[in-house]
């Protein structure tokens, strides 16, 4: 008898490889010809012809396809899946991705917008954009500003309230829309319409380096974002001074006030930019597929390695001092002055009641956690039933307390926890 070896996806368990005796592998298997056993297919691959191996949509492999006849353990599944469209080449990215590890960057003439590339609009309508935005931020900017500036000339308590309803109401918009920023851009979000939301969303309620046209404009790496993001409080600070001394030339005294609360006005619509691009420099991911650990936000930067070390070590800087430090300062000093509450820091507490003034500090913690969360969960499920608790127990809180004055601030805080 002539002994010829099992076709592709065949098998025979002996060595006597007649070709009418092959079994054909059954459904999830493959062998590549003269198999003793089929093979289980590999996570991420599509095996349904069992001659060969696929590429499933929204995994990938850093080499290789489906002619090559490879027996790989499992491929990687990419973030976002709509990266890796899977079949025969295995290393093939998107549209709009570069094929780079994992397909995880965008390519020329696209940018990031929560997790997924977009394309970017025309040099002259981002410029636009741009400009509107900063319009808008300086016309809000300068309405809080001066109402909080105010604030601290007023001798009576309820004048001092009166003007910081504005303030409130701004605040109120500016945490339900970086609310939304973060759970829109969960991985747990499957709508490309809402992943562009969060990040307008972003765009709008926080001084962000993230920004889309931006982006689209200045096409920062990673360290160049994250070496602006960390100066923005810095310039913040500078500029708050300058415009202070500008005001107020022949009172040094009164101009240091104001440029401190003006700063921290400043500071409290950058912090969840500034903490999450700090936390992004130390997220870091391990691979099957190699060893060492990579860099979240860009996976061909290796983790405390060379450059990365010293962002690294920012980053941690950053943290103490920004995300921490700053917020706690300034707690401090509020609790030892209970007058300045509604005086010099009436915009973090001019519309709290007495006994629950430290409110904004609340909302900020809940920032900071969802942030970690959308930052270091790697895990959809997790991230999603981690968030909706928080979301509960900070609407539960917010209707027990009613922190606020007035009921319909109370509504309003609550109804922004509950679109969420």
């Amino acid at each position: 008898e002539q002994c010829l070896a099992c076709k592709p996806g065949t098998f025979r368990s002996d060595a006597r490889h007649q070709l009418e005796l092959c079994s054909t592998c059954p459904g999830g298997m493959y062998s590549f010809g003269g198999a003793a056993a089929c093979r289980v297919c590999p996570i991420g691959g599509d095996c349904s012809d069992p001659t060969r191996i696929l590429a499933a949509p929204g995994f990938w492999y850093p080499y290789g396809n489906a002619s090559a006849q490879l027996d790989m353990g499992a491929f990687l599944a990419c973030e976002p899946a709509e990266a890796c469209p899977g079949g025969a080449g295995y290393t093939q990215c998107a549209p709009g991705y570069a094929n780079n590890f994992a397909c995880s960057k965008c390519s020329t003439g696209y940018a990031r917008a929560g997790e997924k590339c977009i394309e970017c609009p025309g040099d002259m309508v981002s410029v636009v954009i741009v400009i509107a935005l900063v319009a808008v931020g300086i016309a809000v900017g300068i309405v809080v500003i001066t109402l909080v500036v105010r604030a601290q000339r007023m001798k009576t308590q309820r004048r001092v309230r009166s003007l910081s309803v504005v303030p409130q109401i701004v605040k109120t918009a500016i945490n339900t829309a970086q609310t939304l920023a973060v759970v829109f851009a969960l991985r747990a979000q499957t709508s490309k319409l809402l992943a562009t939301t969060a990040a307008q969303a972003l765009t709008f309620s926080a001084l962000s380096m993230d920004i889309v046209p931006i982006r689209c404009l200045s096409n920062l790496s990673v360290y160049q974002s994250f070496v602006a993001t960390m100066l923005v409080p810095i310039a913040i600070v500078f500029v708050s001074g300058l415009c202070s001394l500008v005001a107020s030339p022949t009172q040094p005294a009164l101009a240091a006030r104001q440029a401190a609360t003006i700063a921290a006005v400043g500071f409290f619509l950058a912090y969840p930019a500034v903490a999450r691009s700090a936390m992004s420099m130390l997220a870091c991911r391990a691979f099957s597929l190699r060893s060492g650990l990579w860099l979240a936000d860009d996976l061909d930067i290796q983790c405390f390695v060379g450059s990365h070390a010293v962002y690294a070590g920012v980053a941690v800087v950053a943290i103490v001092v920004y995300v921490v430090g700053a917020p706690l300062a300034l707690l401090l000093a509020l609790r030892a002055a209970p007058a300045d509450r509604y005086s010099r820091w009436s915009f973090f507490a001019g519309q709290y009641r007495s006994r629950v003034w430290f409110w904004e500090w609340a909302i900020l913690i809940r920032k900071v956690g969802m942030t970690a969360l959308a930052v270091y969960s790697r895990r959809a499920v997790e991230q999603l039933v981690m968030t909706s608790l928080v979301l509960i127990v900070v609407l539960g809180a917010q209707l027990y307390a009613q922190p606020l004055i007035l009921r319909k601030l109370n509504n309003a805080e609550a109804g922004g926890v509950a679109v969420c």
